[in-house]
């Protein structure tokens, strides 16, 4: 697992958060949110991609956040909701609205910043 300081993306981030936090009593999965585009590929360079054909798919709701899952306590599982953020970025009102709502109807979210961060959701500290 990387050290913290190394994350450059959130991507990297998220990769430790799952690999570390999705095992035993808990499971999280990567959920993308907004639109993406599909269709036929016409031109495509390091820079440029040029669809034929193209539509757009509807991935997770806006504010939706990037790991979603649950963790089991004795009995019963508890959604869990967490937003991986790096540096000083903050979550989208959408994003902050989202996790509001998973703990207002019982569930663990918040912001991590760090693989441990991520773990103290989980448990709900």
């Amino acid at each position: 697992m990387r050290d913290w300081h190394t994350h450059s993306t959130e991507s990297e981030l998220l990769a430790d958060i799952l690999l570390e936090h999705s095992k035993g009593d808990a499971r999280l999965f990567r959920t993308n949110a907004g639109v993406a585009w599909a269709g036929t590929i016409i031109e495509r360079t390091a820079r440029r991609l040029v669809l034929m054909d193209y539509h757009p798919v509807k991935l997770g709701p806006e504010g939706f956040s990037d790991l979603n899952g649950w963790v089991r306590e004795g009995e019963h599982a508890i959604y869990c909701a967490i937003e991986g953020k790096i540096g000083r970025r903050q979550a989208t009102p959408a994003q902050a609205a989202f996790l509001g709502l998973v703990l207002a109807h019982g569930g663990r979210a918040g912001i991590a910043r760090t693989v441990d961060d991520a773990g103290r959701i989980l448990r709900g500290a």
